[in-house]
């Protein structure tokens, strides 16, 4: 997800009152609007949106979610125990006030499994990836967060158990309390112990201790001769190959058909249906950028290096010469790639 920029934070401080103004045809036409933006993925953008319209005193469970999901992403696992126990307060103290008012309380567990599944997704993908979020989440000095996250997801999910039938969001609050428990508590005691190790660091390297050596890198392996035009992954070009590492939205897609499964061998085909339909609307306008991203990344600034001097052959797309040397990548990508 892109960084929110300047979400606003505090919308939902103090108790909820009453819009305005009554709802409208325009109002649940923005609703839309954001749930579709969240659903292709520019969760930035459905943030923005939401945050308008709570402004405007719309309360509706699902653009609250779209909107604490921003000021996740924006503000990091440091403002988790504050989001948590605002979540935790609209379910004790302003259910009431929340909208929709037709199938209240299945809006509000779908939401909240919206909400949480994206989170945990977040936390996964960043804590496996070790990137630059990664570092900023484990530079927090307040070592008592990861309590802070776990007591903030139990009070949650027994709020939720309180007024909803097991509740779907119970499952990544349990996830996210775990890995506030042990991956992020570890991370935070690394850090602490590194620190307090840092003097020691310029201590000399003992001149016997000699650097392993680097894994040999396997032989490229042979064509299969029963298939003349398959070109095998090892034979081509070996410098900076595009990795497919997923991305938050894999993870979310991963944890939907798991979920999918999970509930067809429960017996629950209501839900299971539920989750289907939703897989075959992801799987309809399937985007391989947003779920694969660092696949195509160096690609596409290759492509934004060159692509005003590719365009006069871009052009010529209808020429004989562009069929001929098409034919050729497609019969021998190998030869074609280091001819």
């Amino acid at each position: 997800m892109k960084a929110v920029a300047e979400l606003p934070a505090r919308l939902l401080d103090g108790r909820l009152t009453p819009a305005t103004e009554p709802d409208d045809g325009a109002s649940a036409t923005r609703i839309a609007y954001a749930t579709q933006l969240a659903d292709r993925g520019d969760h930035a953008g459905a943030a923005r949106e939401a945050a308008t319209l709570i402004e405007g005193g719309i309360h509706d469970i699902r653009l609250i979610g779209f909107y604490v999901f921003g000021l996740f992403v924006q503000r990091g696992v440091g403002q988790l125990p504050a989001l948590l126990a605002r979540m935790t307060g609209l379910i004790n103290d302003d259910l009431a006030m929340l909208k929709p008012e037709r199938r209240k309380l299945q809006v509000v567990n779908s939401a909240a499994a919206w909400l949480f599944e994206h989170v945990s997704a977040q936390l996964l993908f960043h804590v496996k990836q070790r990137d630059a979020t990664w570092d900023a989440w484990c530079s927090e000095r307040d070592s008592g967060l990861p309590d802070a996250i776990a007591a903030g997801c139990g009070k949650l999910t027994a709020a939720l158990e309180a007024v909803i039938d097991a509740p779907l969001a119970a499952v990544p609050l349990a996830r996210i309390r775990r890995w506030a428990l042990e991956d992020l508590r570890r991370a935070l005691a690394r850090r602490e112990a590194a620190a307090s190790a840092a003097p020691a660091a310029s201590a000399p390297v003992p001149a016997e201790v000699a650097p392993e050596a680097p894994e040999a890198a396997p032989e490229d392996l042979p064509a299969d001769e029963s298939e003349p035009h398959a070109t095998p992954i090892t034979a081509l070009p070996r410098a900076d190959l595009p990795v497919a590492v997923g991305s938050p939205a894999l993870a979310v897609l991963q944890a939907k058909l798991a979920g999918f499964q999970a509930l067809v061998d429960r017996g629950e085909l209501a839900r299971a249906a539920i989750v289907a339909a939703d897989l075959r609307a992801t799987l309809a306008s399937f985007d391989p950028i947003t779920f694969f991203p660092s696949l195509f990344a160096a690609y596409f600034k290759a492509l934004h290096e060159v692509v005003d001097d590719l365009t006069p052959y871009l052009d010529a797309s209808d020429q004989p010469s562009w069929h001929a040397l098409e034919s050729y990548y497609r019969a021998d990508l190998r030869g074609f790639l280091e001819d």
